[in-house]
Parts: C-alpha cells; structure tokens; sequence
C-alpha cells in the first residue's frame, strides 16, 4: 500500500466576479467594458468572434450591436489574470446611442474549467455633447407662439464642434451651429411660431458631433383656442350633478381638451372636461350644474371638440333642472350625443378682418348672417366685387352685397370689438371653387387646419404665384412648393390667391391625408390621432414665453397690403441676414409691416417675408434692419412706394436691401440723387420718386421718343425723399415716353413705357 497524497481537485469553472461593467447598463465617458472573475483564467485560450454581418461564430467572446439586427462590432481585447476588457475598434459615432451587447463563453481557469455563456447588455452614451432637460413634451394654442430652451452640456476635456440637424419647417431653432470649450453649457431655443395650426407634431433634432448623434425627440400638440366659458358657481342657490360620456358624431370622446357646457337660456351655468377613469378604463366627464330655482327650468348644452377645433351649438339631449338631482353613474354614464350643428364664432377686431366660414348658414343673407354682431354700427363689409354698410335706422345691412358665401372670404371693418356667431351644417369640404388667372378671394372649407402645399394642391400654380392672408403670405417655386412664411391655411381666416393658370380648386378631404408636407420635414398628424402628453392646463401658455417681433403693427388699421421678399447685403456679404434678424418697413418713423428671417433649406439661404400695410396707394416706404447679433436697428438704403397688393422680389430673385457704407448719408432714402417711376410699364397712373436739398418747385416734363414735349406741370417738392403721383391724359397712345424732373440741381430723366 502506498503512502497517502491529499490534496484538492478543481473542477470548479470561473465564477463572475462583481457585475461587468458598465454596472448601469450605461456605457459613459471613462466607462469601460470589461468582466472579471472570481479566478486567474487562460487568457492565451481566448479567441474573439468572426463572421460577417449577423453570421457570427462567438468563439470565446463578442461584441454585438443589438440595434442595426445584431451585427458583429470589431473590438480588442484586454486580458489580464482575472479580468477581460473589451474595446471597440470603431469610431464612436457608429456605435452612439446603440445598445450593444457583450457575450463571453467557455472561458477556462489555469486548470481547463470553463464557464458557461455570460452576456449582458448596455446603452452607449459616450458623446462628450448631451442634451439636458429631457424631452420637448408641449402644448401650446393655436395662433400662440411657445418658446422652449434646452441645453447642451460638455462633459469630455476637449472643445467639441457641433451641429444641429433634421429641424422641420414648422420649428425654429437657434443657435444651430457652434463649440462648446470643456465643462461649458449652452442654451438652445425651440420656438414654435403661431402660424402653427391645430395637430400633432413630432421630430427627432439631431445634435451631431464628430463622436456621434444624440437625439432630441420633439412632440408639440397645438390646440384649438377653446370657447371662452367662465362663471360664478358661489352666485347659485342650486345644484345638480351629471356623469357623462360626450357622443361627438358617433365617436366617443377620448379627448382630455375636450368639454361640455351646460345652459339655461343661453347661460352658461356648468362646465366639464372629459378626463380619464384608470380603475374603470372609462373616459368621463363629472359636470355640476347650478341654479337659483330648485326646478322649471331646462338645461341644454354644448359640446367643444378640440381636436376638430369644432363647437357643437347643441345636442340631442336635454334635461329639466332638479335641486340635488342626479344623472348618470360612473358604471352606467348617460351619454351626450351632438347633433352635427356646429356654431362658428368669429372674433372682430376694430379696422379692418379677413374672415371666412365653413358652415351652411340656413339663412345666408347679409343681415341676417350678421344679425349676431352687437356693435355693427359704421360696419361695411365687403367681397371682391360688392360691399354692404351698416344701416342704423332699419338694423339692416344697405348695399350691392346682399349674401354671403363661404365659398369666398370677405373683408370686415368694424369700429370696435366685436364677435360674430353662425349656426350651421358642416360644409362640403370637396366643393369646387372656381379660380381665375389673377386675385381670387378664397375662403377655408376644411374643419382643420392644413400645410399650404396641402390646401392647395389641386392647383397647378407658376413660379411666382402668390397666397397671402391677413398678416403673412407665401410664393410659389418650380420644384419646391409654397415658400414663405404662411404656413397653414386655416379657418375662420380669409386668403387672397393671385394665380397665372386659372382652374378649380378642392380642399382635401381629412380621410385623404397623412399631413406629411413636402415643405416640411417631421411628422404632423391630425390631432385625434393620440399623442400621449404629460400636460395640464395650465401647462397650454405662459405670457412670458411669447416671442415678439422687434417691429409690433396693427394689421386691422389698415385696408390694403402688399408684400416684399427680400435679403439685404452689405459688410462685404452678398447676404447679411442670419438667424434673429428682422427688416421693418416705414412710411417716415411709422411702422408698416415686419418680418423675421426665415432660413430656406431648399436654397441654403435666409430671406424675410414682410406684409406691408397702408390705407392709400403711393405712400414712400423705408426700410431698416434689426441686427440681433449686434442688437441693433441699421437703417437701409432703398425706397419704393406702396402699391396695393404689390409683390417685390421672388424666391429666386429676392429684392436686394442694402445696407450702407460706412461713408453714405443714412437719411431714409437719401442715398442716391435720381429719378425712379413705378410701376414700370404703366397703365393709368405712374409714381414719381425723387429727392431734393431744400423744398422747392420742380417742373415735371414728358417727352415722345423724338423729345418733342407732350405735357409739363410745376410740383412742389419738400426736402428729402418726394413721391409724386402722375396720370397720363387720356390721348397718350401706347408707347415709349421719357419723364423729366427739372430741379435746382439739373435735370432727371426716366424712361416710361405707356400701355394703353
């Protein structure tokens, strides 16, 4: 027998030790991928995976991106005793914000026992560049501005460049591009304009670095300014309650905007909003309503459907008021149910409105279309070919436009504020309107707001065209669509279409869009389809976040627009403008229209869009610039005068603004010593622009071709910049001409072609 050797036998595999990394599931700056065991292991025994694509051999270890299918990721491999380190041998920014996932197998210990297969997961966020403040999730009204901020954060110990991609049309941001030094903070601003109409949007901004992409996601619910209901529960004697469920054309309201108001002889005597009952899955509305008589009296109600932006004037149901009365229960709701007639109210501001409406009026006739108005007096309401005034006495509307359309908009001047209601059908939203090559005045057909590229696609528009509303307009390009920044077309808002190829045209139906417009990038979607928001209502707007323009007009005051596309050069740029800026137009120091630059993806490019706003043809416009880098205003060298419904400049050849050199006179319009008539060829009337030292009288000269003189008169002019408005006498056949201006300081002269 021979002697006893004791000892131990491993069999045992290596054991995990600890977590491997990165613990969090977050791959960071500094953070390491790495796995370490409870033992030595054979480190000359490990043979990374091979394969293409997602064929793949593991072999002993892998590297996996999990988010492109599961593709291998070439990587090196660190072993040391107990512990493997696994980094990847690409640039990082194929691989940021992918989840990767990380898989050992039969790794051997020094005395051939090996584990079994190890693998775990995690999220690469490695950028030096992140955004902080989470996700944009907001609410905000329709015709509100929203102003949001977001900030990039450097956490790396280097400065890193960056850039902002994928911004949609219906978003602006600033600044777009720039460096960050280590540690250093930024602020972004997401401004949503007002021209925004009733939807969801959603986006994802990219802030790309050269170390990858962190994305932002962006979903924006703009809602329908709800009708205005408010009053005093405490002024009440009485109460009863209700438990409903809101029946909007067959379809049951799942909306939190949307609400119920419940009447006695057109008072508003209780309000409700639908909300959400999780332990029933059930979407109520809890509604008290008061009363000063314990019972007599009939409650009837209304309905507001936000997401259609849609008052329903009345419902099927009604019920008598009774003192501590109960209607409904939350197991057995009662149901309200609308009954397709919706009322429109109009807002009226004093001067001058551009309304339209999508309703069948049962009774469209002037008066009686208006009858709802509480201060019509001095009111004149006129189409593009009739008009009608208020007539006191008789409480009647006197003149050659006896019926209203909602085919077409019309032009509203009233002398104080005002608003106007009209119950009706809804309107056949495919109904032909007829369009003729010129101005045609059009009213709004859909019950939602739509991109103007949208709207307006059964036309077949030339470059150049233009659709204007109230306050903003937009032109049309070969190519690319509506440029500009009228946006959406909505109702009850009215538009003037000056189109060369006259044709028919038809809104689009809901059913037949997806609201993706070829202008904008993003997603946008009608808003009953769920957008999951976290948002109460006093989340929809702060005052203090609205954004103004640095020019403030009053569109209302004045009858006539007309509108300039333009870029202004100087410094050695042949365009100044960049983000922030903004070019006002003036009839000496007043104001007369405003627009901020808008960058134009399609021609790498930013232009301004103003309406210009006057009373009378011929007023001489100056323009300035509002620097806001410098944050400053810049006068401008150019002057034209105001000519109704006018365009200067196009897209593809904007009117060029000048700023001036360091050494030119920045009197408004004072620049340069000549003769300018507009427009140019003429018809019956011809404008005169030209400056003079020190008032004085000129004499104003027309010669034919051959300088024989035609016509003479003397003017008075005053200093500065003069503009003097001449009408051919009615013999002057067609042909060209030349106008003269003799002054102090000699002569000026013209060419003008006459079209008779």
């Amino acid at each position: 027998i021979s002697r006893t050797v004791r000892g131990r036998k491993e069999t045992r595999p290596p054991a995990l030790f600890g977590t491997p990394q990165p613990a969090d599931g977050v791959l960071s700056p500094g953070d390491e991928i790495s796995i370490q065991f409870t033992k030595r292991i054979r480190c000359d025994l490990i043979f990374a995976a091979d394969g293409i694509g997602t064929n793949i051999n593991i072999n002993n270890l892998a590297l996996i991106d999990v988010t492109e299918g599961g593709i291998l990721v070439d990587a090196t491999i660190a072993c040391n005793n107990d512990k493997i380190v696994i980094t990847p041998n690409i640039p990082n920014r194929f691989i940021e914000n992918h989840t990767l996932r990380a898989v050992v197998n039969g790794i051997e210990d020094l005395y051939g026992n090996a584990t079994g297969q190890i693998a775990w997961e995690f999220f690469v966020n490695r950028s030096s560049l992140n955004w902080s403040g989470g996700p944009i999730e907001e609410l905000t009204l329709e015709g509100q501005a929203r102003t949001v901020t977001r900030e990039i954060r450097n956490q790396g110990g280097s400065s890193i460049s960056f850039s902002l991609a994928n911004i949609p049309d219906w978003m602006e941001v600033f600044p777009r591009t720039g460096t960050l030094a280590p540690g250093g903070i930024l602020t972004v601003k997401f401004i949503f304009p007002a021209s925004l109409v009733n939807g969801n949007y959603s986006i994802v901004v990219d802030l790309q670095t050269v170390e990858g992409i962190e994305p932002l996601p962006v979903n924006l619910r703009v809602a329908c300014p709800s009708p205005d209901w408010s009053f005093n529960p405490a002024g009440f004697s009485f109460s009863m309650n209700l438990t409903l469920q809101l029946d909007i054309e067959g379809e049951q309201s799942t909306d939190r905007l949307d609400k119920i108001g419940a009447f006695v002889h057109g008072e508003l005597r209780g309000l409700g909003m639908v909300q959400y009952s999780a332990p029933l899955d059930k979407f109520l509305v809890f509604l008290t309503v008061y009363s000063d008589v314990a019972a007599g009296e009939t409650v009837n109600f209304q309905i507001w459907d936000a997401s259609a932006c849609s008052l329903y004037g009345t419902t099927i149901e009604s019920f008598p008021f009774e003192a501590d009365g109960l209607i409904g229960a939350p197991l057995n709701p009662q149901v309200i149910r609308t009954n397709n007639m919706l009322l429109r109210k109009i807002y009226i501001h004093p001067g001058w409105n551009w309304i339209s409406y999508n309703v069948e009026l049962p009774d469209p006739s002037v008066t009686t279309a208006l009858s709802s108005l509480t201060n019509p007096s001095g009111g004149l309401i006129k189409g593009q070919t009739a008009f009608s005034s208020y007539f006191s006495a008789g409480n009647i509307w006197l003149g050659s436009l006896s019926q209203l359309s909602h085919l077409t908009m019309f032009q509203y001047k009233s002398n104080a504020y005002d608003s106007l209601l009209m119950i009706g059908m809804p309107v056949n939203v495919s109904t032909p309107i007829p369009v003729v090559s010129g101005w045609n005045w059009l009213g709004y057909l859909p019950q939602r707001g739509l991109p103007v590229n949208q709207a307006l696609a059964s036309l077949t528009p030339l470059n150049g065209d233009i659709i204007k509303g109230q306050f903003t307009f937009a032109q049309f390009v070969a190519g690319i669509g509506w440029i500009g920044n009228l946006n959406f077309m909505s109702s009850p808002n009215g538009y003037l279409l000056r189109i060369s190829n006259p044709g028919t045209l038809v809104y689009p139906q809901a059913s037949d869009n997806n609201l993706t417009d070829s202008g904008n990038q993003g997603v946008f979607r009608l808003a009953d389809e769920p957008l999951d928001l976290n948002y109460t209502l006093a989340d929809v707007i702060r005052e203090d976040e609205l954004p103004f323009n640095h020019w403030q007009v009053n569109p209302q005051d004045y009858e006539f627009s007309m509108n300039l596309i333009a870029i202004v050069a100087g410094g050695g740029n042949n365009n100044f403008l960049q983000d922030g800026d903004e070019v006002g137009a003036f009839v000496g120091n007043q104001v007369r229209g405003s627009g901020k630059a808008i960058y134009i993806a399609a021609l790498d490019a930013y232009m301004v869009f103003v309406t210009i706003y006057a009373n009378q043809e011929g007023e001489l416009l100056n323009f300035r610039l509002f620097d806001a880098s410098a944050n400053e205003e810049r006068m401008l060298q150019e002057t034209f005068g105001f000519q109704i419904n006018s365009i200067r400049g196009t897209v593809e050849n904007p009117q060029v603004l000048s700023l001036p050199s360091p050494t030119a006179i920045t009197e408004p319009g004072a620049a340069i010593d000549q003769l300018i008539l507009y427009p140019n060829p003429a018809t019956d009337k011809v404008y005169l622009q030209f400056f003079t030292a020190t008032p004085e009288d000129v004499q104003v000269i027309l010669t034919d071709a051959l300088g024989r003189e035609l016509d003479s008169f003397t003017w008075s002019s005053t200093r500065g910049a003069n503009l003097l408005e001449w009408r051919p006498r009615k013999g002057l056949s067609s042909g060209m001409y030349v106008i003269s201006i003799r002054k102090n300081s000699g002569l000026l002269s013209q060419k003008l072609q006459l079209i008779r």
